[in-house]
C-alpha cells in the first residue's frame, strides 16, 4: 500500500491532515494509533463506513479497512 501525502488544515480527527489517499494491490487494514473523539466516523471516498464494514475508531485508536485500489479516506466528527 502507498499513502499518499494528505490535505493540511482539516478538522478530520488526523494532526494536520483532512485525508489519506491510499494505492494498494489488495485488500488490508491500516491500524492508527491514538486517541480520537467518541463521535470520529470514518469515510471511504465520502461514503461512511460502519462497525460491519470493519471500521472502528475510538480511546485507543483507529482501524481503517482499505480497498484495493485508490481511494480516499477520513476520519472526521460530524
Amino acid at each position: 500500500m502507498t499513502l499518499r501525502k494528505s490535505a493540511p488544515g482539516s478538522d478530520c480527527g488526523w494532526p494536520e491532515s483532512g485525508y489519506v489517499e491510499t494505492v494498494s494491490y489488495g485488500d488490508i487494514t491500516l491500524d492508527l494509533f491514538g486517541v480520537f473523539p467518541g463521535d470520529t466516523e470514518i469515510y471511504e471516498d465520502g461514503v461512511r463506513l460502519c462497525a460491519a464494514d470493519g471500521a472502528t475508531v475510538g480511546s485507543v485508536g483507529a482501524r481503517v479497512p482499505v480497498k484495493g485500489g485508490t481511494h480516499v479516506y477520513s476520519l472526521r466528527s460530524p
